[in-house]
């Protein structure tokens, strides 16, 4: 475990963490990171959760989270990313818990959590998400969707697993 929160740091760069392949959990919360290299948590193959929430990001590169196919929780709310790609989270076929509330996301692609399918928390509440929302899952184990607080008059989501909801 590498605790890092309430610091100081502005920017990992991609020799940051370098050495660390057999860390497990990184909490990086509460700093005044505006920027982190895409390569930056590339050896960090056995992060199963990464904190980076409360800070000053912006954008996440496509390529962040490549490597973290163990990865079973991420957070990263309380930040100003405005746009989240299907490709950030291609790689996280692990991934239970996603935290990205408190952010300025627009809209979202449908297909931006379908190869998820494990997940089991998404929160994306307090964002600026308008009008219609689309969402394509592949899990049977989500328990908690929070679209709270956001613009959203439809919402459409598909389980491809058989089950489907829309209001």
């Amino acid at each position: 475990e590498l605790l890092l929160r309430n610091n100081q740091l502005t920017r990992i760069d991609c020799i940051t963490f370098k050495h660390l392949n057999k860390l497990t959990l990184l909490r990086l919360d509460g700093n005044q990171i505006d920027t982190i290299d895409p390569k930056a948590f590339d050896n960090c193959t056995s992060l199963t959760q990464l904190g980076l929430s409360y800070n000053k990001l912006i954008q996440i590169d496509g390529n962040l989270f490549k490597k973290l196919t163990k990865l079973t929780r991420l957070d990263i709310d309380n930040n100003k990313i405005k746009k989240i790609e299907v490709k950030h989270f291609e790689t996280c076929l692990n991934l239970e818990w996603l935290n990205f509330n408190n952010n300025k996301l627009t809209s979202l692609h449908s297909h931006t959590f379908n190869k998820l399918s494990k997940l089991q928390k998404l929160d994306l509440s307090n964002n600026i998400i308008r009008n219609e929302l689309k969402l394509i899952f592949e899990t049977r184990y989500l328990e908690i969707l929070n679209f709270s607080f956001n613009y959203i008059n439809i919402i459409k989501l598909e389980f491809t697993n058989g089950g489907s909801c829309q209001k």
